[in-house]
């Protein structure tokens, strides 16, 4: 869209005041806006720097869901979030392609044994009957694999996968319909506080009071940190995905794998695979460039 119309569009749609800003348009801020207009907030702005919602991270992500997990707070994150996906098409009427195919970790090395064997009690304990698989089990539900180096897997049905880019559609059209805005092509630029509170959102098309923000930018969440004088911890980490050609014999429930001591995950998609790990050595950066030398040696 020309800069002439985007400016011309923001003049009459971006409000001088909200409730809450959010800044962030992907699965995050999509959600946030959703569940506070489903709470009864009337003042919701979301704001989203790209063209379209969810493009960066959201769309980019290889679709996992699960409940295996290694610490108690993502695994109650999960028995809440996840619960509203399996329901997602009959409350927002938006279908997200849910499959529980089920997340298989394999493990290969005797010194990982006592940390997934805690991670078990730990999910067991909140409800998540996980499973431990013997390498024969292993092989049954791949059989197209080479899996002679694993000593065990851990196995949780209800794991799987959905489409990332439905699941912010289908939030953004649900916080849309109970009034909240949502607006694409606006940057925030700035943040101005007084008296340790905030006071005033500042973006590309313009300023907005507010004394609440929320920020859903994911990577770029300790550079809208920095804005109010906060320190976030988090890094933006380059993944790299591949997607094989179609494999014939292809079990239709293949399941989300990942080889753990490899940092390695894969499953199906469509006839084909997709497949995706990051190198861990890697400095923190926002490249989205393919290094194919490294790419050549880990794929």
């Amino acid at each position: 869209m020309p800069v002439i119309s985007i400016l011309r569009r923001l003049i009459m749609e971006l409000p001088r005041s909200a409730d809450v800003v959010i800044v962030g348009g992907g699965i995050m801020g999509a959600s946030t806006a959703y569940h506070l207009s489903l709470k009864g907030c009337r003042g919701v702005l979301l704001l989203e720097r790209n063209p379209l919602f969810g493009q960066e991270a959201t769309g980019k992500c290889a679709g996992g869901i699960r409940y295996q997990f290694a610490t108690e707070i993502n695994i109650r994150l999960s028995l809440l979030s996840l619960p509203m996906l399996e329901r997602f098409e009959e409350e927002l009427g938006q279908a997200i392609d849910l499959r529980h195919c089920g997340y298989l970790f394999l493990i290969t090395r005797k010194e990982d044994l006592t940390a997934f064997e805690s991670n078990v009690a730990l999910q067991h304990r909140l409800g998540v009957m996980t499973e431990w698989l013997k390498p024969d089990e292993v092989r049954r539900r791949l059989p197209l694999m080479w899996l002679d180096d694993v000593i065990a897997a851990t196995w949780y049905p209800r794991d799987g996968l959905a489409d990332p880019s439905s699941v912010v559609q289908g939030y953004i059209a649900g916080a849309k319909r109970l009034g909240a805005k949502c607006l694409t092509d606006v940057e925030v630029r700035a943040i101005e506080v007084e008296g340790g509170r905030v006071q005033k959102v500042k973006t590309s098309g313009g300023d907005v009071l507010t004394q609440t923000v929320v920020n859903a930018a994911g990577p770029w969440a300790a550079q809208v940190g920095a804005m109010v004088g906060l320190e976030i911890p988090v890094s933006p980490v380059r993944r790299q995905i591949a997607v094989t050609t179609p494999i014939p014999g292809l079990p239709h429930d293949f399941p989300f794998v990942i080889e753990f001591a490899k940092n390695l995950y894969f499953h199906r998609e469509g006839p084909a695979i997709l497949t995706g790990m990051s190198n861990l050595n890697e400095p923190p950066s926002f490249s989205q460039q393919v290094d194919r030398e490294w790419e050549l040696v880990h794929f």
